[in-house]
Formats: structure tokens, sequence, C-alpha cells
């Protein structure tokens, strides 16, 4: 589910967005981000390795320009 929810943002950002984009430029992009720091935290302790792993695929094939972004919160240690 979270691999599909930032797939629809990536896509959102990067096809336009209609008005939505327009009026908050950055929704697809926190949104992702929000996502990605809610799944992170649930993942568990001790587990950076296998959440990059988890993603780098996806990531590679799907949403190529946030890969930065992702790796930076995917590998973080939870808090």
């Amino acid at each position: 589910m979270g691999k599909g929810l930032v797939l629809g943002l990536y896509r959102l950002d990067h096809d336009g967005g209609g008005d939505l984009l327009q009026w908050a430029p950055e929704f697809s992009v926190e949104t992702a981000a929000d996502a990605l720091e809610i799944w992170r935290v649930g993942f568990g302790r001790g587990q950076a390795g296998r959440r990059a792993v988890v993603f780098q695929d996806f990531v590679e094939e799907f949403v190529l320009d946030w890969k930065d972004m992702i790796a930076r919160i995917v590998s973080r240690s939870p808090s």
C-alpha cells in the first residue's frame, strides 16, 4: 500500500497535478515524505538496512526522481 501511495503521488507530481498542485505545489512530495516517515517508524528498530532494500527496486523502476528523498527517510534510525 505504501508503494502504491508513493507511486500515485509521484505520478501526480510528474503528470501536472491539475488544479491541486497549482494551489499546493509541494503537496505530492510532502505527502509522500509524510507517508514514508510513518512507514519507517512503524517498520521497527534496527531494520534500516532492510527498509532500504525493500524500496530499492521500486524506486529505481518507478520513482527515480525521488530517490534521494526516499533514501534519506528510510535510512533514518527510529526516534
